[in-house]
């Protein structure tokens, strides 16, 4: 699949780090739902783009900061992929100097390379996802 925009987020307890590809730029946005509406207009804003369709929002699974980012795309049928720490790890070798703004780009490079071979994450259904986290909240007792 061919994505026009890919944005890169590094997924933090209190901010996103967002990377555009497109234009290579970059901004930090509360993670919180003000701070996704303002990353989406930003994304808009910047990129050029009208078709949601067109986009591509990647980011790493880190549990709980990033399931409400996943959320509020899925809820807006905004495309995401969301990607495994080690994957994202492996694909990068070893590296010095580490940042939320290069990780986010990191992301975005990523994504870009793989785009050919990456379907959108489709959350499991709200059932599953209650399932999941009454079991996650009893084995934390």
């Amino acid at each position: 699949m061919k994505f026009k925009s890919i944005i890169g987020v590094d997924v933090s307890k209190s901010t996103l780090d967002a990377y555009l590809k497109i234009n290579q730029c970059h901004a930090v946005f509360e993670n919180n739902e003000k701070g996704y509406q303002e990353l989406v207009e930003w994304v808009m804003e910047n990129s050029g783009l009208i078709l949601a369709e067109e986009l591509l929002f990647g980011f790493e699974s880190t549990g709980i900061y990033s399931s409400e980012l996943a959320l509020f795309l899925e809820k807006h049928s905004l495309p995401f992929y969301i990607i495994s720490g080690l994957e994202l790890k492996r694909s990068l070798g070893i590296r010095r100097g580490k940042s939320d703004k290069a990780d986010s780009k990191d992301i975005a490079e990523y994504l870009y390379e793989k785009q050919e071979k990456i379907i959108p994450t489709v959350l499991p259904k709200k059932v599953i996802q209650d399932l999941k986290s009454c079991l996650i909240t009893e084995s934390d007792l």
